[in-house]
């Protein structure tokens, strides 16, 4: 065995993260992004929905062991208001030293979870316990999900059909705007179809509110100023 000094100019010296540049930072985050979007795409580890990709749990976990992460339960508590349903906390540590970067809280079988509410108590729990890791995880790592190209939201998050506008309907109101917009929508209709309500302008108006009744004064009560103004802009001009 060699007993020669190795010049410290030689040495490798591993820098702390904090000490280390913005493009270090950069460049060892988008190989590891590169690198997980591999294992990612190669084991179908996200949910294709309303076109875009959202990464699953263990894509999350995968990310988080390169970076020397592992995420962990802390606890699960049932609630016991409302419909009911489990909440799960999740941390992140550190693989080397035990130490806690990261906590976050997740539920599951509560208002408005959809098909979740109905299933069993011990599904709930562990959907909870699921979406707690990706949770804990994202906040630490969202920022290199995104230069894979994936959506930072967590997979077990999303409902079914994405994330629609589920905002109720504005309630019909009868105010001098409401008045002018209808009229002007009218005015509009008369210009391009030569009538004040023909079949063509009809089916158009219902096509933007299908469930809408045939009455004119009544299909325009639930028409805000903002939709009227689109459907002008979209009306064809009569052959």
């Amino acid at each position: 065995m060699t007993t020669d000094l190795v010049p410290a100019a030689e040495q490798a010296i591993a820098l702390p993260q904090d000490l280390r540049s913005p493009k270090e930072l950069i460049a060892e985050a988008t190989e590891k992004a590169a690198a997980v979007k591999d294992v990612i795409e190669r084991q179908g580890l996200f949910s294709l929905i309303s076109g875009k990709k959202y990464v699953q749990v263990e894509g999350w976990v995968t990310l988080a062991a390169m970076y020397g992460l592992v995420p962990s339960i802390e606890s699960t508590t049932q609630i016991p208001a409302g419909p009911g349903g489990w909440e799960a906390k999740a941390e992140l540590r550190r693989m080397d030293t035990g130490m806690v970067l990261a906590t976050a809280e997740a539920e599951c079988g509560t208002e408005g979870d959809g098909d979740w509410l109905t299933r069993a108590s011990y599904a709930q729990r562990s959907m909870a316990e699921t979406r707690a890791v990706s949770k804990v995880c994202r906040i630490a790592l969202s920022w290199v999900i995104v230069l894979a190209g994936y959506s930072v939201t967590p997979a077990e998050e999303v409902p079914r059909d994405g994330f629609q506008d589920r905002r109720p309907a504005r309630a019909p109101q009868a105010s001098q705007d409401d008045g002018k917009t209808r009229n002007d929508l009218r005015q509009a209709l008369r210009e391009r179809f030569d009538t004040d309500m023909d079949e063509d302008a009809l089916a158009f108006v219902r096509s933007y509110v299908p469930d809408a009744v045939t009455t004119k004064a009544i299909l325009f009560e639930g028409l805000t100023a903002e939709v009227c103004q689109e459907m002008v802009m979209d009306l064809e001009p009569a052959p």
